[in-house]
């Protein structure tokens, strides 16, 4: 009987060992061992773990990838790529799969105009392919947006005057004893800035109320919408719920948002060839008065700098423009040091009108206030009169009282320019869907249905703060009340700062912050309380948000900018303009779009476009 090999079965008298046939079974027993660990080697499986917007327009796709193998796979470099737009761009990717299931192994970056495709070519032929977009999944990431102050549970308070706003800073300040000023609260010795709205009738009973009893300091009024604004113990602000049946709310006064003009140099009057007008035809400014509203100009003590150095008129000044800029009414408030950005605006005007009268007046302390201010600059002669500033409690679907006093001067005679705003394109608007389908855990009332049965718009951010403004297209005593809220797909409230509107403003306002990185999320907005199908809209007016979906109705001019009356200027990078080759000008993405109705009816908003 023949003995054969154990592996291979050849009979063992019939294997001549010479060098060269052991060299030879040497390299058939390695191949054969590689082509069985080549048989069983499982394919790496490549995931798109979920995309994240990372501001400016851009987003960042999380990669991944699951290696079932024990050990590494390795492709060449030049099969493991990015693939922009079927192949405009290719960017080198993550080559070695290392073994298990590995999360976020590498990112690529896009546009919200671009799909990118990472494409792997495995060692055994095998191609993978995994496609990001703005439409893929977006990256979760709630447990990193905080509400700015403490929501109420719900996300709602009810039966309340002084709503969540002052609810929170109430009950922090009894906790710790302190509150200080931020983009939500105007603090000062103990006392927060709020705006009382009175109930029709009430005006004089609710004023005496506040100054003679509660230890309210009045800043401004407005009889005619029975609204006064003024210094309110924050210590007291509970008692002012025990009297509901004549005080219609209580807030605080949001500051303005003065992000609207830019920085006193002369690369502008290049660009709109004033200088060439100003020079060769002698032009100076001679006669007219400009008037400037803003937040402040000489809250920093320094304005007779800018004196003597010859950016603006007055005693002392290097050119001999000896004429004093008058100032109506600075920002009063020395323990709040603002930008001067009025003092800046006024220094632009003076360079490209030397010879115009110069005036200042401060729109920093509420909307009734700025509306006196434009009355009281047209009383003191200004021929033009123009604001940086945006009030965020403003009507966006009627004119407000700073739209009217706007209409009444240029009835006058007075040319009246408002900077269009910031804002770009950062808004939403619809007529309002009511969702048809099952009760939705978390949310109260009838949801808005943004397309298709989705009542969650979905919306990606950066680290930052926001504040959200939703209005609706109601009266002033609205009937419909409509919350919005912060909320996961699962029908998990975040959180919303809501309360009841019905016979008050429609407008519901959703500050918070995003911390340690960036976040998506979604938007919800349910109707409360009411039956008519309105139109809603927020604004975005603080924060790097990119809506992902239903984009629709993105004009973001509102308020005063969108006055009848109003020259309302929209913003072109200085070097993007004719002087400088570039015809027509080019809109710069953050200057706000027009389009918002009024009563009823679009504007055509903005009415100019100017260099920054």
């Amino acid at each position: 009987m023949k003995t054969r090999h154990p592996e291979f079965g050849i009979p063992l008298n019939r294997i001549v060992y010479t060098g060269k046939s052991i060299l030879i079974l040497a390299v058939f027993l390695f191949a054969s061992e590689f082509n069985m660990k080549a048989q069983k080697t499982k394919d790496v499986e490549i995931v798109l773990e979920c995309v994240e917007y990372i501001g400016n327009g851009t987003y960042k796709a999380n990669f991944g990838y699951d290696n079932p193998n024990k050990t590494d796979v390795v492709v060449p470099d030049t099969n493991s790529t990015l693939i922009y737009d079927g192949g405009n761009k290719k960017l080198k990717a993550l080559h070695n799969f290392k073994s298990g299931r590995q999360v976020n192994a590498f990112q690529g970056v896009f546009t919200s105009n671009e799909r990118v495709l990472w494409h792997v070519i495995l060692p055994n032929g095998t191609v993978k392919d995994v496609t990001a977009s703005i439409n893929s999944n977006h990256c979760t990431g709630q447990s990193n947006i905080y509400p700015y102050y403490t929501p109420p549970p719900g996300g709602k308070l009810s039966n309340t005057v002084i709503g969540p706003e002052l609810t929170s800073l109430y009950n922090s300040y009894v906790a710790t004893g302190s509150a200080t000023s931020d983009y939500i609260f105007q603090i000062k010795n103990g006392a927060v800035l709020i705006e009382v709205g009175a109930i029709g009738g009430y005006y004089n009973t609710v004023l005496n109320l506040l100054v003679q009893s509660l230890g309210f300091v009045v800043e401004s009024q407005d009889v005619t919408d029975n609204k006064v604004t003024g210094w309110f113990p924050i210590a007291n602000l509970m008692s002012l719920n025990n009297y509901s049946s004549s005080i219609e709310y209580a807030q605080p006064v949001f500051q303005t948002i003065i992000n609207n003009s830019g920085l006193a140099i002369d690369l502008g009057d290049f660009s709109m060839r004033s200088d060439f007008l100003r020079n060769g035809y002698g032009i100076s400014g001679k006669g007219v008065k400009v008037g400037v509203i803003s937040d402040s100009y000489n809250s920093k003590g320094v304005a007779s700098v800018d004196v003597a150095n010859g950016d603006l008129p007055g005693t002392g000044n290097i050119d001999g423009d000896f004429q004093q800029v008058q100032v109506l009414k600075d920002y009063p408030y020395t323990f709040t040091p603002l930008s001067d950005e009025g003092r800046a605006m006024l220094q632009i005007v003076h360079d490209i009108a030397p010879g115009a009268d110069l005036a200042f007046r401060t729109g920093y302390i509420d909307p009734s206030d700025m509306a006196a201010g434009i009355d009281e600059l047209a009383d003191a002669g200004c021929n033009v009169i123009v604001d940086d500033i945006t009030y965020i409690t403003e009507p966006f679907f009627r004119d407000s009282p700073i739209s009217q006093a706007i209409d009444s001067v240029t009835a006058g005679g007075v040319s009246y320019f408002s900077a269009a705003g910031n804002f770009g394109t950062k808004s939403y608007s619809a007529v309002f869907t009511p969702y048809t389908g099952k009760s939705v855990r978390g949310i109260a009332g009838t949801p808005h249905d943004f397309g298709g049965g989705d009542i969650y718009q979905s919306i990606s951010l950066v680290e930052g703060d926001y504040i959200i403004v939703l209005q609706w297209d109601d009266d002033s005593n609205a009937k419909n009340d409509y919350d919005i809220y912060l909320s996961d797909v699962s029908g998990t409230t975040l959180f919303g700062f809501n309360r009841d509107n019905l016979g008050k403003e429609p407008i519901e306002i959703l500050p918070f912050t995003v911390k340690g990185g960036n976040a998506t999320t979604n938007i919800v907005i349910s109707r409360a309380a009411g039956t008519d199908n309105s139109r809603l809209k927020y604004v975005v007016f603080r924060g790097d948000i990119s809506i992902n979906e239903y984009n629709t109705g993105t004009s973001t001019i509102v308020g005063h900018a969108d006055a009848e009356g109003a020259n309302t200027v929209g913003a072109v990078k200085y070097d993007n303009t004719p002087y400088y080759g570039v015809n027509p000008p080019t809109i710069a993405s953050f200057s706000s779009r027009g389009g918002t109705p009024v009563n009823g009816v679009v504007r055509q908003k903005p009415d100019f476009t100017a260099p920054n």
